[in-house]
Order: structure tokens, then C-alpha cells, then sequence
């Protein structure tokens, strides 16, 4: 069997971490990087499948690369990973896939099974999760670099102390997240995204020749910052 290789590619040492953790918990091999230059060297050294790619990487012009990307390296399908507290728009996703993404999912730990699954979907074809071994991994989170946990941790549920370097206010967020994935993974059922239809980009000797145009509104253009 073909070695089934993820990059997780964050500026955040606590989503590398932890989307790392939860992939591997799914029987995939993950490389982690934190600029941009790790991406040049995973494309060269390991072939990741898909690419995990956190937006607000410095110096990232995410659409543009997936452009780049969709040229250059077609077999890889990035999945781009937006931070913010409300929810995405259908609209936003079918221009993420229209400038050359596989999806656009929320960054979020409690929405970590949704982008497991659309991993699943992309390289095994399944919209499932083995939700044992992703509890048993989150169990695994220990804590580290804190004296004590910024927030109470739900009964028998993870504590994950992230460096104290992080912003209080994205430490805060972080672990919120993470005790509702707890919860999530042990009260209902995973939310499974479906993708979405798109016509499909046309290509001419690798060169794209027609791209569907979708009008982004100016709200939603604002909060993606592209």
C-alpha cells in the first residue's frame, strides 16, 4: 500500500500539533512546516497527497499558490483552513474550489472531524472517521510549557496547555475548540461535508484555459482577506 502522506502547513505550533496528532491518528504519515520554504522541501522530499493549509500563514497569498500548486503539482489537493467564528459561506467554498482548492473548512478544533473526513474523502474515497482512535489520540494531549490549564477540562477529556508565547485570546479559542471536539466526539454523531459541485477547471497542455468565474460578495472577500 502507497504511503499516505498529509502536510500540515501552520504558522501555529498548537495547530500543528495538533491537526498532526489527529491525522496520524487516522493512519496517515504527516509533515509539518511552518513557512513556506517547508512546502518547496515536502513537495521535493515526500510527495504529500494533500496539504492542510493554514491562510494566515506570513506571506501566504493562499489562492494564488493554489494556483500555482494546481499547475504544477496536480495529483496534491490543498485544503485551506480559515480561523474565524462564524461560519462559512456556501458561496465562499465554490470560489476557494474555483481559484483552485480541493475545500475551505473552518480552523477549529472542534471541527477537526469534518476535515478529517474530507480528507477520507479525498484520498480513500469515505465519508467516515475512526472516532476511537481520534478519542484515544485527544486523551493522549498532555499538558506542557504552563503550570496549569487556562480552562477547566471536560470530565476525563483532554488538557492541552499550549506555549505561553500564544496570543491569550488564541490560547483561549484553541482550547474552547478543543473541549468541544471532546464533547462532540462523545455526544453525536460527525458532521460529514459534502462536496460541492463545480464545473471543473479546463486545461491545455497544463495550461488552464478556462476557470468558472463566481462572484465573492464584498463581506465575505473581506473576512477571507485575499
Amino acid at each position: 500500500m502507497a504511503t499516505r502522506k498529509i502536510m500540515v502547513l501552520d504558522s501555529s505550533d498548537m495547530g500543528r500539533r495538533f491537526y498532526a496528532l489527529a491525522l496520524r491518528s487516522q493512519g496517515y504519515e504527516v509533515v509539518v512546516g511552518s513557512e513556506l520554504r517547508d512546502l518547496d522541501q515536502a513537495l521535493t522530499l515526500h510527495t504529500p497527497l494533500v496539504l492542510l493549509l493554514d491562510m494566515k500563514l506570513p506571506g501566504l497569498s493562499p489562492y494564488s499558490l493554489c494556483g500555482q500548486l494546481q499547475t504544477s503539482f496536480p495529483a496534491l489537493s490543498v485544503l485551506l483552513l480559515v480561523e474565524r467564528d462564524t461560519p462559512l459561506a456556501a458561496v465562499e467554498q465554490r470560489w476557494a474550489i474555483s481559484r483552485g482548492a480541493a475545500d475551505l473548512l473552518l480552523k477549529n478544533p472542534a471541527q477537526v472531524e469534518a476535515v478529517l473526513v474530507r480528507v477520507n474523502q479525498l484520498i480513500r474515497g469515505i465519508s467516515s472517521v475512526d472516532r476511537q482512535t481520534l478519542r484515544s489520540a485527544l486523551q493522549g494531549l498532555q499538558p506542557t510549557l504552563a503550570p496549569r490549564p487556562l480552562l477547566p477540562s471536560p470530565v476525563h477529556g483532554p488538557v492541552l496547555i499550549p506555549s505561553p508565547a500564544a496570543p491569550l485570546a488564541s490560547r483561549s479559542r484553541f482550547l474552547n475548540g478543543l473541549q468541544n471536539a471532546w464533547l462532540a466526539i462523545q455526544t453525536k454523531a460527525p458532521e460529514v461535508p459534502t462536496p460541492l459541485p463545480i464545473e471543473p477547471v479546463v486545461r491545455y497542455r497544463g495550461t488552464i484555459i478556462h476557470r468558472p468565474e463566481i462572484s465573492l460578495p464584498v463581506e465575505l472577500e473581506a473576512q477571507l482577506d485575499i
